[in-house]
């Protein structure tokens, strides 16, 4: 069994939870891919590998995942839900290009205890965690409406 898979399996019991045929299968795709996909997606990549499981078991089982930290769910600017495997203490960020909906992670966080601290004496607002995501466009797509541009 993968390293990783073993230390989520750890994570899993000290929350209360078994590594189950489901979640091992979420797993072992996420720390494959290393990707940001919808539960839909993730369902239809396994359902194409022969793997039988219900598309009900892949969203209760991510919910679990979510939960333990062992996978992050992100709400994207098309308003769907994706997920992607969190490595213990990786904090990252999101790059989304806005015409080809291309994800680019991206690491080196300005958020720090200071802003949070300011942020709560200004508002009341308790901060206990934090995601960014930057809109604009791709090196690609910017090349490609260049391409376009000159053809006119």
């Amino acid at each position: 069994m993968d390293q990783r898979v073993l230390q989520a399996t750890a994570v899993l019991r000290r929350h209360g939870y078994k590594l189950t045929k489901p979640r091992r299968l979420l797993l072992e795709w996420f720390y494959r891919r290393g990707e940001h996909a919808s539960a839909q997606e993730v369902f239809d990549s396994l359902c194409r590998q022969g793997q039988e499981i219900g598309l009900t078991s892949v969203y209760r089982n991510l919910e679990v995942l979510v939960k333990v930290g062992l996978v992050r769910q992100i709400c994207f600017h098309d308003g769907c839900h994706r997920y992607e495997p969190v490595a213990p203490g990786e904090h990252h960020h999101h790059l989304i290009c806005s015409d080809c909906g291309q994800i680019i992670k991206f690491h080196g966080c300005t958020f720090d205890r200071e802003l949070a601290e300011r942020l709560e004496q200004e508002t009341g607002f308790m901060v206990n965690c934090h995601q960014l995501q930057v809109f604009g466009t791709c090196k690609f797509c910017q090349q490609e409406s260049a391409t376009k541009r000159r053809t006119v």
